[in-house]
């Protein structure tokens, strides 16, 4: 824990450095494609981001001003970076060109942005037209992009791919942020929070995510929104922070703002998020252990309500077309373990899919450079179960059972995206919705017992070494 403990001190006194380091990058980047808007946008996003993401407690907080600081700054060298590499392998700043959502949401963007973008009925056509022709709400985060190409072009700057992702780089410090809050409330020490957001923030897997146009970063900070409005609302706030009218009507209109924001760019999780919200009134109140029952029984039957509506209302043919597409392009793989999976039957699949799920995408097996980069966030993602079992474990404990309402809340929200996740799409950049709420669990079953870290991760040792011999295995014999 001490090594940890310096880890995050080291972090804490590099941020002005790198601060200033991401705004040489930055400028150098705006230099090289000889367009003054990168750094613009870099500068407006950064400053005015301090003062909107840093005040949800009613203060100023410096812990959450360093979080910011760093997050930002790191998403925003790694965006330059890769964008820099993807123009010298292949000379576009995508990856994978015409076959990724990466181009497609850029591209639909690029297509609609001078249109006029308040007759939502005539761009919804337009922009449908340019993709399958159905309209999703996919399509929703192409015109949040259109608004931010507007922006810059009534600013007299031309249209760049590192605008999208200079602005995940904000959302994925607007995430940290909102990790550093819920540890807190789960009464996490302030150096163990700030470690909870640099683990969510600065995890591969994140960062990877955040240097793509990938619209998954904008659903994740509405399911961290939502979970942490709701600690607001139910658990007793800090003795500091008295609760008061003003204090609800935020908490309120952060879940409103959560609910809205997951709801429009995915189908499913505005009926997932009302669940736990419903699920999380009792969970987070109940005095003794057996009381789970009730909420057990609550579950399912808000579980089987949300089902029908959702299935009727909320959830379109699209999305149905989609969860089928998923398995089809999985199972239609071969030479694949993922392929091999999807391809048996459902129920039979679910062991292997939970398996897969903690050790994929598989660590420096992809085809390029910034993919080995991002599975290198699954070796980080491996070692840390013990501690993250260990939490969801004690969150249900009956000791101490009437303080850890704020952690049941984070936990039952983990789990919900994480099994949904396993049950339908097993797509790796889906993975982001969960990860904020699992680096608080983790972080939490790290500090329940600091002493018992070695053992936990020798074991994972071990596991990993025979996982890796079972799939070379595999891969030698299928």
């Amino acid at each position: 824990m001490r090594f940890l403990q310096g880890l995050v001190g080291l972090l804490d006194r590099g941020a002005p450095g790198l601060a200033l380091l991401a705004a040489a990058v930055v400028t150098c980047m705006a230099i090289l494609y000889q367009n003054a808007g990168i750094a613009v946008l870099f500068g407006i996003l950064f400053l005015p981001g301090l003062l909107l993401f840093l005040r949800w407690s009613g203060r100023s907080d410096n812990a959450e001003r360093l979080v910011f600081v760093i997050v930002f700054a790191t998403a925003s060298i790694v965006a330059c970076a890769t964008n820099a590499y993807y123009m010298h392998q292949s000379g576009t700043p995508y990856a994978y060109e015409s076959s990724d959502d990466d181009y497609g949401f850029d591209c639909r963007a690029l297509d609609i942005y001078p249109s006029n973008l308040l007759d939502f009925p005539t761009l919804r056509d337009d922009i449908a037209a340019l993709g399958s022709g159905t309209w999703s709400r996919a399509y929703n985060y192409s015109i949040f992009l259109a608004f931010v190409y507007r922006g810059m072009d009534a600013l007299g700057f031309e249209p760049h791919a590192l605008y999208p992702r200079l602005v995940n780089a904000l959302l994925l410090a607007a995430l940290a942020c909102m990790v550093h809050f819920m540890a807190r409330r789960c009464n996490l020490c302030p150096w163990q929070s700030r470690l909870a957001a640099y683990l969510c923030g600065l995890s591969p897997l994140m960062v990877y995510v955040s240097a793509h146009t990938y619209r998954d970063l904008l659903p994740s900070l509405g399911i961290a929104s939502a979970l942490a409005a709701l600690i607001e609302l139910l658990t007793p706030p800090p003795m500091a922070c008295a609760p008061s009218c003003h204090w609800r009507i935020r908490a309120l209109l952060l879940l409103a703002f959560g609910l809205t924001l997951a709801g429009l760019l995915r189908e499913t999780y505005l009926p997932m998020l009302v669940l736990i919200s419903i699920v999380c009134v009792p969970l987070a109140r109940v005095s003794k252990p057996w009381s789970m029952l009730a909420v057990g029984g609550l579950a399912l039957l808000a579980g089987t309500v949300l089902l029908v509506i959702g299935t009727e209302f909320l959830t379109s043919s699209s999305d149905l077309e989609k969860l089928d597409y998923y398995h089809t392009r999985h199972a239609d793989v071969t030479g694949n373990i993922t392929g091999a999976v999807f391809r048996l039957p459902y129920l039979i699949s679910l062991p292997a899919r939970f398996v897969l799920r903690n050790v994929s995408p598989l660590p420096m097996s992809q085809g390029i450079a910034t993919g080995n980069f991002w599975s290198l966030g699954t070796v980080l993602w491996f070692f840390g179960l013990p501690f993250l079992f260990r939490s969801v474990r004690a969150a249900f404990r009956a000791d101490g059972w009437s303080h850890n309402g704020a952690l049941r809340i984070v936990v039952f929200g983990f789990l919900t995206f994480y099994f949904l996740n396993i049950a339908t799409s097993l797509q790796d950049r889906h993975i982001v919705n969960y990860i904020p709420a699992a680096s608080v669990v983790t972080i939490c079953g790290l500090a329940q017992n600091p002493r018992s870290i070695q053992k936990p991760l020798i074991i994972m040792l071990a596991l990993a070494s025979l996982l890796l011999l079972a799939f070379l295995t595999v891969k030698a014999f299928f």
